[in-house]
């Protein structure tokens, strides 16, 4: 009966550390466990008309002594998440500050052809759909 409840702590301990592992948990200098996360409600909803300038943007909390990582944009397709570059019509801003930086995704002159579901994405994580609807 032993071995079988020191077989199970063991599972449950490989287990939990593949978790981690997973999530993309970082130890710190200081010991502590740390990741970072990107911050965009739920459910938001961006309404524009043709013509309109519109910004969205996605907030990334990083943890202490880390290099930040890339922001990327994806608009949502049928059946792919197809990057978002640079364009004449789209700018990518990015606004550092202590432990956080915000990406903003700017459109100038916006189309229907813009409708859609945006989320932005880090190496670790991708966001809350952000709903961009012209009409």
């Amino acid at each position: 009966m032993r071995s079988n409840y020191s077989w199970f702590l063991t599972s449950l301990s490989h287990s939990i550390l593949a978790g981690l592992l997973l999530l993309g948990v970082h130890g710190n200098d200081d010991g502590s466990q740390c990741y970072s996360e990107l911050r965009v409600k739920r459910n938001t909803v961006q309404k524009a008309s043709p013509g309109e300038n519109v910004e969205i943007n996605c907030t990334v909390t990083l943890c202490p002594n880390s290099p930040p990582s890339p922001v990327l944009w994806r608009k949502v397709n049928e059946l792919s998440w197809d990057p978002v570059n640079r364009t004449d019509h789209i700018e990518i801003n990015v606004k550092k500050m202590n432990n956080s930086e915000t990406s903003f995704l700017i459109f100038k002159n916006i189309s229907r052809h813009d409708s859609g579901l945006y989320h932005c994405t880090i190496q670790t994580a991708v966001s809350h759909s952000i709903n961009v609807t012209v009409s």
